[in-house]
């Protein structure tokens, strides 16, 4: 009787799954059509209104909404109760001083088929529970804006558009004093010519795992080494979203949740077909096989910009 129920599960468990499959896709469809839609700027409009408005950037991807909404752990970030309420918190902020970005490319549909049940699923176990803290009159930045490669569309990719993209994207700490607050092994603009037109480069080195269990500590090294002539780019996932907006709201300086984009840029210039690591940097999305790209750097000079180290 027992082998007799294990055959029948077998045999029932694909017939399962393209019902969710086929529930999923409905249910989106439905939001698709019928929904209401967030306002949600261009990733160009995004870069015009950060320059133009001089204002601070937190980012919320998939992420963010799944610890916001108490789901699950993240591949670098634990699911802890106090992160949610401040996540949930930050992104409900209505300030002037600080720009809360969401990720247009669900929200405007313009995935490909490779992603479509992807996202068709994130739509029906978070994305639906999202809706409700929307604010529908806020017109939000472009939380991707800093993901404008994606390895798996390469064949599609026009290149020398991409390039033009992020000289424009680079416009953001033109001659800029930049604060990196960044994960030990993040490295912002290690290997690569992504930040070649600033003024000057600090580091503040937090942890790369679990960032948010020192995020007062981390908090407090920015208040005390940076000015309001600076620019504080953050690297640490969730944690960042939540300092963007407490340091927006709290003090007078410039703060951009950028995220690791000089991953995506060092995948963009390599013209990777996958999500491949990067020598010396940790890079959550790429499995331990996925290949290295290998970099150089000036060891020194690395180290001599490191200004606090938050454990």
């Amino acid at each position: 009787m027992e082998k007799m129920s294990t055959l029948l599960k077998n045999l029932l468990r694909p017939a399962w799954y393209k019902l969710k499959e086929l529930a999923y896709g409905l249910f989106y469809l439905r939001y698709k059509y019928l929904g209401t839609k967030p306002k949600i700027l261009s990733f160009d409009e995004t870069i015009q209104y950060i320059i133009k408005n001089r204002c601070s950037v937190s980012r919320f991807g998939d992420g963010e909404i799944v610890l916001m909404l108490k789901q699950h752990k993240i591949g670098f970030q634990e699911l802890v109760p106090q992160l949610s309420v401040d996540l949930l918190n930050s992104f409900k902020v209505n300030d002037p001083k600080v720009l809360i970005c969401l990720k247009g490319l669900f929200f405007n549909s313009k995935f490909g088929s490779d992603e479509r049940k992807f996202y068709e699923y994130y739509y029906f176990e978070y994305y639906r529970h999202f809706l409700r803290h929307l604010n529908f009159e806020y017109v939000y930045g472009a939380a991707d804006l800093t993901r404008f490669y994606e390895p798996s569309n390469w064949k599609w990719t026009d290149y020398d558009k991409l390039e033009r993209y992020v000289d424009r994207l680079k416009k953001i700490w033109k001659g800029q004093n930049v604060i990196f607050v960044e994960g030990n092994n993040t490295m912002l603009g290690i290997g690569n010519d992504l930040y070649d037109n600033v003024n000057s480069i600090r580091r503040i080195l937090c942890p790369s795992q679990n960032a948010y269990s020192v995020k007062d500590q981390i908090y407090q090294s920015i208040v005390k080494n940076a000015t309001e002539d600076d620019l504080v780019l953050l690297a640490l996932g969730p944690t960042a979203s939540v300092l963007a907006v407490e340091l927006a709201v709290s003090t007078k300086l410039w703060v951009i949740d950028i995220g690791h984009v000089d991953v995506v840029y060092l995948w963009m210039k390599n013209r990777c077909k996958y999500k491949m690591n990067i020598e010396g940097k940790h890079v959550n999305e790429a499995s331990e096989d996925a290949g290295i790209i290998p970099i150089r750097y000036n060891k020194d000079i690395y180290k001599s910009q490191i200004i606090d180290e938050v454990r």
